[in-house]
């Protein structure tokens, strides 16, 4: 169970920033970062409601328009924190993927 879950979190977060646009690294992060924090509230009670669910639908939206090709993001992810930043942001997404209403969510 915990292998799907890691493959699934991987596909996840190339999903998320596999979308042609050029944004800058910084903004990526600061998305990621804000995705993380949403999530986990979200997941604290182990429910998704419909508000919460249209608040991570907004910043996986938003996600979906960051290209993990671009170089500076590339770079970015060779940096300890952005590293962690990624790897909070995957372990949110396990944590919504168990909690009931994750239907709701969509792009991931």
């Amino acid at each position: 169970m915990k292998l799907i879950a890691v493959f699934y979190v991987s596909i996840i977060a190339m999903l998320l920033l596999s979308c042609s646009g050029s944004k800058n690294a910084e903004e990526a992060f600061a998305k990621m970062k804000e995705f993380t924090k949403e999530a986990n509230a979200a997941a604290d009670d182990q429910i998704i409601d419909d508000e919460e669910a249209a608040k991570l639908n907004i910043i996986i939206e938003a996600l979906n328009q960051f290209d993990e090709n671009e170089p500076s993001i590339e770079k970015a992810l060779k940096k300890e924190e952005n590293k962690k930043i990624f790897d909070d942001m995957g372990k949110a997404m396990i944590r919504l993927m168990f909690c009931e209403g994750a239907e709701k969510l969509e792009g991931i």
